[in-house]
């Protein structure tokens, strides 16, 4: 049986969904058609499954109601519920030690991913799980694993979306402004992604993540630790490009990687990758 059908990782802009954004600048509507149209297609390549595990940035822990709202940002839609599937929370939640967040809504984060979804699946079970942006990196890399073994245990095909924002300091047109060494550390996550080093990509935070406003570290952290177990490939190149200032990857993992990208991910690849010295951008 396979337990990880495939996974992706995406940006989760509200830039990403026309209504919370239905006029954009004229300087901006080209890249950020490009994101869309990448995005939707990253996300409608995943294989069918019983479940989507959802991970984003947010308060540590799992929803046990995956309710998207767009209220937080001031836009006044429609709410949206997806059902989650109760008995993969409960294995999840013992074996990562997380604990489920009664009430309220998805973050930020977890909301875009969930209409992404509903977007190209409808009504699909989820499991939402949020990891908070100072988790030690080897620990989400075993949040990771956990889902992998929560997917096991209840016998469910599962795919993952996971949301892959990185630096908001990369130029003066930046949410941050323009953070020294950034460019660097967006350099640094897309080439242990690319060759498949979990253990890489944990070294890259949490300290330097928060620094430079990656808050899709955590998220694509996790994402590595669960491709490391059930052994999955990027199946393309990542995709990756500066969107409103911002770092934007995606991404598309499966069990069939492709001949000129990096093999399957591992834990126990080469030494850590280190931020160069200095301001180098």
């Amino acid at each position: 049986m396979t337990v990880v059908a495939g996974a992706a990782a995406v940006p989760a802009s509200p830039l990403l969904l026309p209504e919370a954004s239905p006029g954009l600048p004229a300087r901006d509507a080209e890249p950020v058609l490009r994101m869309r149209a990448a995005v939707e297609a990253t996300v409608a390549a995943l294989p069918d499954a019983d479940v989507v595990v959802l991970v984003g940035s947010g308060p540590r822990g799992f929803r046990e109601r995956a309710r998207s709202s767009l209220r937080p940002l001031g836009i006044a839609t429609e709410d949206l519920v997806l059902p989650v599937d109760s008995e993969l929370l409960t294995h999840a939640t013992r074996l990562t030690q997380y604990p489920v967040l009664i009430g309220g809504g998805l973050s930020v984060e977890n909301a875009v991913l969930a209409r992404l979804i509903h977007r190209a699946r409808g009504e699909v079970p989820v499991l939402p799980v949020s990891v908070a942006p100072e988790t030690d990196g080897q620990v989400l890399v075993n949040i990771g694993a956990g889902l992998v073994e929560a997917l096991r245990d209840t016998h469910r095909t599962g795919v993952v979306l996971a949301t892959s924002d990185l630096s908001a300091g990369l130029d003066r047109t930046s949410p941050r402004y323009e953070i020294a060494g950034a460019a660097a550390w967006d350099r640094l996550v897309l080439r242990a992604v690319s060759t498949g080093d979990a253990d890489a990509l944990a070294a890259l935070g949490p300290t330097e993540a928060a620094r430079v406003h990656g808050r899709g570290w955590g998220p694509l952290t996790v994402l590595a630790g669960l491709a490391a177990t059930a052994r999955l490939h990027p199946v393309e190149e990542p995709g990756y490009e500066v969107v409103r200032g911002v770092g934007r990857l995606w991404l598309r993992l499966g069990h069939t990687g492709s001949p000129d990208v990096g093999g399957a991910f591992r834990r126990d690849g080469n030494a850590p990758l280190t931020l160069p010295r200095g301001t180098e951008r």
